[in-house]
């Protein structure tokens, strides 16, 4: 939720429509707000219902800004990476290590199945993922092109995941991202 407040109080567009007068002049370099999304914050896998929440909201709060101050020459963008090595997997692995040493064995036995798979699935994104310097391009770009799209997605796990919430129900959706997790 950190990431969520930073990214709308630190987002403000007020020096940028200040400096260009309420629009961008010709002559000065568009204002860009780049906001990092993920596709959790479009399918919300099991296990990872906090983190999903904060990339929705991060969505919504987007689209919300874009709409407010496009009128005055500010682009928003918002980057949806699929699965990233970063940090954010060793701290996720040694949050989830500390919660289930909190569980009760009843606990422990209910949600074990769930445990594992996240698990797993964290690992298996600090091993098989992209390089974070692919994202780093992606921001890039976004920044330098004359007319920047809303969105970008980063990777091919990130493009299916978006597009799969647009083509399939729920329900299959779901039994999809079970399936895919070994649930």
């Amino acid at each position: 939720m950190v990431e969520l407040v930073a990214a709308v109080v630190g987002n403000s567009p007020l020096p940028c429509t200040v400096r260009s007068g309420g629009r961008v002049p010709h002559e000065i370099a568009p204002c860009r707000i780049v906001n990092i999304g993920s596709t959790g914050g479009k399918v919300a896998m099991p296990g990872f219902g906090a983190y999903s929440g904060a990339k929705f909201a991060m969505e919504a709060v987007s689209d919300s800004l874009r709409r407010e101050v496009e009128p005055f020459g500010v682009a928003v963008v918002v980057i949806i990476p699929g699965a990233i090595r970063a940090k954010l997997t060793e701290r996720g692995n040694a949050t989830a290590v500390r919660l289930i040493a909190g569980m009760t064995p009843e606990q422990r036995a209910r949600y074990a199945g769930l445990t594992t798979v996240f698990r797993a699935t964290t690992e298996s994104w600090g091993a098989d993922g992209l390089d974070a310097s692919v994202v780093a391009d992606v921001v890039s770009r976004a920044i330098r092109e004359r007319r920047p799209r809303t969105r970008y997605t980063v990777g091919r796990d990130a493009a299916v995941m978006t597009r799969l919430t647009h083509l399939v129900s729920d329900r299959l959706l779901d039994r999809m991202v079970r399936r895919t997790m070994g649930l």
